[in-house]
This record gives C-alpha cells, sequence and structure tokens, in this order.
C-alpha cells in the first residue's frame, strides 16, 4: 500500500507529539533559529520541529582545568556541598584542587566533575559543552 501525503506527515509528526506529550522540550525552527515551541499546532513542514537536544559536555583537558577551574565554586551530587577551588595543580590521575587555605581535599578526576559537579554559579556542568546548547 502506498503512503498518502497524510499518513507520511503523521509519521514524522508523531515523535514530536509523542515527545511534547512526555513533557519533553519542543524546538521550532524559524529565521535560521531554533526556539522554545509554546503554541498549540504544528506545520506541514516537518522538518521545522525537533526535541530539544540534550547537551552533552566532556571532561577539561587537564590544561583546561587550570584555567576554567581556577577560583571557582563546584557543586557536587552530594546535597549542599559546595567545595571553593583556589588553585589547581595538574597530577597524573587528574588534578589536585585547592582549597583558599591550602588544604587539599584529594584527587578529582576529571570524569568525575563532568559527571557529578556542577558549577555553582551557572548550574552546569563541569566540562566543555560539545553539542545540544544553541
Amino acid at each position: 500500500m502506498m503512503e498518502d501525503a497524510f499518513q507520511k506527515w503523521c509519521i514524522e509528526a508523531l515523535p514530536i507529539v509523542q515527545a511534547g506529550v512526555a513533557g519533553q522540550m519542543v524546538q521550532h525552527k524559524g529565521c535560521g533559529v531554533w526556539s522554545e515551541k509554546t503554541g498549540a499546532g504544528l506545520g506541514s513542514n516537518m522538518s521545522l520541529y525537533r526535541i530539544k537536544p540534550t547537551p552533552k559536555y566532556r571532561p577539561f583537558t587537564l590544561e583546561e582545568s587550570g584555567v576554567l577551574l581556577n577560583q571557582r565554586i563546584i557543586r557536587t551530587s552530594e546535597p549542599h556541598n559546595l567545595m571553593t577551588i583556589f588553585r589547581v595543580e595538574v597530577s597524573h590521575n587528574g588534578f589536585e584542587a585547592f582549597h583558599r587555605d591550602g588544604r587539599c581535599p584529594g584527587t578529582l578526576s576529571r570524569g568525575y566533575l563532568v559527571e557529578s559537579c556542577r558549577f555553582a554559579d551557572t548550574g552546569k556542568p563541569c566540562g566543555v559543552l560539545v553539542e545540544g546548547e544553541e
């Protein structure tokens, strides 16, 4: 049986509608820019709709860690746990993060930072964005 135009549109629209039902962010492309879809209804050109991609981060390189983590406050995955990183020194396993008073709580791996820690001021993961936010 041959697909008609309406059936083809339904097949293309279904994932977008399902994402909306599930509470995922649906975006519409207008004037070359993706923005949040707020109103009801979909147009006929489904290539102008997408499910907002989940941002993906990679760990900092050791060199980036020294520059981007100095004098920053990070929040770990443990509740109410803030850590102020005053100085960073590269080690063979990751880096040593030192508090203002010179204490070192231990070596933090780059993987642990991107998976379990967020910057306190922005709420973003402690890593470098590689895709997903525009």
